[in-house]
C-alpha cells in the first residue's frame, strides 16, 4: 500500500489516500483502467489534474522534462528501489516506513499503460486510427472466454413485414442466439527487462517511448490478422468467409474484368447494390486496387465536360442516389487479396472485445515480486458483427 496527497474535489482541501495492488484488481473487475477507478473512488479537483495525475505528482513521476522548474523524469532505478518518493519528499509515516513504500512501482504499470493507450488511439495514426473508426462497438470482459452471439437478419429484400391478426405473433425478422462453441481471446505480452547498470541511466520517458513503439507494431500485426480472419474466415474464432457476399466487377459491367479495365459504372453500381441493407462507408483494399479506383475508366472529370455547351434537356437530378465518398483503408494484399474491394458499413460491421483482466494479472505479479522485469498483457479481438454489413467485389 502507498499513500498519496491529492486535492479533494468535494472539500477543495488536501486529502491523504491509500492506493494498493487491490485497486488494480478492482479496476479490472469493473472493466475500468486504474485511472478511471481512482477517479471514481477518490474524486480529485480537476483543476489540479485527475486523481492519477495528482498521485504521480505526489510520487515524483514526471513524464517529460520541464525547463522552467528544472525537473526531469526519474530514473528507473529510483522507481524500482523505492527512493523516488524519498527524493520528492512525499508522505513520511511515524515508523519511517516511507523508505520502502512502493509508490513509484505501484503507479509505474498504469503510467506505461496510459502512454501506450495514448499512442495507439492517436488521431495521427493512419492505420490504427482508421481501423478504430470502423469499429461499431467495443465490449469489455473480465475473462478470456467469450460466447459469440449469432445475429441472423432476414434482409428486407428477402421478406417484408406482414399484416397481423389480433393476438397473433409477428413474423420473426431478427434472431439472436449464442453459439454452442465458445472461444478464447488470445493474450499477448510485451516485456521489458532492465539491467542494474542501465537502470540508473534510463529515464521514465525513454521507457515510455520504447514500450509505445513496440505496442503499436504489435497491435498493427494483430489488427491485420483479425481483418484477414473476418474476410477469409477462421474456424478457431467462429469466423466465416465472405463468399456469400462476393460479386465480380464484370457482373456490373461486362467490360470491367481487370484492374486496368475497372469502370466507373462497376464502381457506382457496387456502392449502390446493397442499399436496402447497408451503406458502404469504408473500403478495404491494397494500394494497387486503390489506384485502379482512382483511375477507373469513364470516370467523370472536369476536363471531359463542358457545362456551357448547348444542351436539350440533358441535365437531370437524382432523387435517391445518396452516395457518399467512402473512406479507403489501405491494407496488404495478404489481408484482403489482390484486385479485391471489400466494403463495409461501420455502423454494424465490426465488434471489438477487450479482456481487461489480462493486463491486471501481470501488474499484480510485477508489483508484488519487486522485479526488474516488467510486462504488459493485452487481450483484444475483433469479429464481424453483422454479415449483412459487408460486401466484396473482385476485379479480375
Amino acid at each position: 500500500m502507498a499513500k498519496f496527497n491529492i486535492v479533494d474535489a468535494k472539500s477543495g482541501g488536501n486529502a491523504e489516500i491509500d492506493v494498493d495492488i487491490l485497486d488494480y484488481k478492482a479496476a479490472g473487475e469493473s472493466a475500468l483502467s486504474l485511472t478511471q477507478h481512482l477517479q471514481n473512488k477518490f474524486p480529485a479537483d480537476p483543476k489540479y489534474g485527475t486523481t492519477l495525475e495528482q498521485c504521480m505528482a505526489s510520487a515524483g513521476m514526471i513524464l517529460r522534462a520541464d525547463p522552467k522548474t528544472g525537473l526531469t523524469p526519474p530514473s528507473m532505478k529510483s522507481i524500482m528501489d523505492g527512493t523516488l518518493d524519498i527524493n520528492m519528499g512525499t508522505i513520511n509515516r511515524n515508523d519511517g516506513a516511507s523508505n520502502h513504500t512502493p509508490s513509484g512501482r505501484l503507479l509505474f504499470p498504469e503510467v506505461i499503460m496510459q502512454l501506450i493507450q495514448a499512442e495507439l488511439t492517436s488521431s495521427n495514426d493512419d492505420f490504427l486510427g482508421g481501423y478504430d473508426q470502423m469499429v461499431a462497438t467495443t465490449a469489455f470482459v473480465n475473462s478470456p472466454k467469450v460466447d459469440q452471439p449469432t445475429i441472423d437478419v432476414t434482409a428486407p429484400e428477402a421478406s417484408a413485414s406482414q399484416p397481423i391478426a389480433q393476438l397473433a405473433e409477428p413474423a420473426k425478422m431478427v434472431t439472436i442466439t449464442v453459439n454452442e462453441k465458445s472461444w478464447r481471446i488470445p493474450t499477448r505480452s510485451i516485456g521489458l527487462t532492465i539491467s542494474d547498470e542501465a537502470m540508473a541511466a534510463t529515464a521514465l520517458d525513454l521507457v515510455g517511448l520504447a514500450m509505445t513503439s513496440q505496442a503499436r507494431g504489435e497491435r498493427v500485426r494483430m489488427v491485420e490478422g483479425q481483418l484477414a480472419a473476418m474476410l477469409s474466415g477462421d474456424a478457431d474464432v467462429g469466423e466465416s468467409d465472405l463468399t456469400a457476399r462476393t460479386v465480380t466487377s464484370a457482373s456490373f459491367d461486362a467490360a470491367s474484368v481487370s484492374l486496368a479495365t475497372f469502370s466507373h459504372a462497376a464502381w457506382v453500381k457496387f456502392l449502390r447494390a446493397n442499399y436496402r441493407t447497408m451503406t458502404v462507408t469504408d473500403i478495404l483494399c491494397d494500394i494497387d486496387t486503390a489506384l485502379a479506383i482512382e483511375n477507373r475508366t469513364d470516370k467523370p472529370t472536369i476536363a471531359t465536360d463542358d457545362p456551357n455547351s448547348p444542351r436539350i434537356d440533358s441535365l437531370f437530378s437524382l432523387a435517391n442516389l445518396g452516395l457518399k465518398a467512402p473512406r479507403i483503408l489501405l491494407v496488404e494484399p495478404a489481408v484482403v487479396g489482390a484486385a479485391t474491394i471489400v466494403g463495409l458499413d461501420r455502423r454494424y460491421a465490426i465488434r471489438r472485445i477487450v479482456n481487461v483482466a489480462a493486463a491486471y494479472s501481470a501488474i499484480e505479479q510485477y508489483v508484488m515480486r519487486r522485479a526488474t522485469s516488467f510486462r504488459i498483457d493485452a487481450g483484444e479481438i475483433g469479429h464481424k458483427l453483422f454479415t449483412d454489413a459487408w460486401t466484396k467485389m473482385t476485379l479480375a
